[in-house]
């Protein structure tokens, strides 16, 4: 994935969640300073950070296209602590790895299975 893909989500993120480049920087696995490189396409991200980016990206895409959550309520969904992920924030699931459990309580909730 080139420099102006990765530049292209960075910005998705900022405009579908109100990410900033410090937030995306936490959630991956690195500074914000870094993202800020990635956007200029100064550097590339690391293979583990870009997956955790590409991962962040599709569940804020899922967030607005499926939930039709705001960019700020997408924003707040994301660091706040819920307790059908055992109390843990859908970022710091997004940061662990574990993606899919995020995108199954989206599914949830789109189903109406949980509020």
């Amino acid at each position: 994935m080139g420099a102006t893909a990765i530049a292209s989500k960075v910005t998705q993120l900022s405009e579908r969640a109100h990410l900033t480049q410090e937030e995306v920087g936490r959630i991956v696995g690195t500074s914000g300073r870094t993202v800020g490189r990635w956007v200029r396409g100064d550097v590339n991200p690391q293979p583990t950070a870009r997956e955790r980016l590409l991962e962040l990206a599709y569940v804020a895409e899922q967030l607005v296209e499926v939930l039709g959550l705001s960019p700020d309520d997408a924003n707040t969904w994301i660091f706040s602590p819920n307790r059908l992920l055992g109390g843990d924030k859908p970022s710091e699931r997004i940061h662990a790895a574990d993606y899919r459990s995020v995108l199954a309580l989206i599914d949830a909730i789109a189903d109406g299975i949980v509020a």
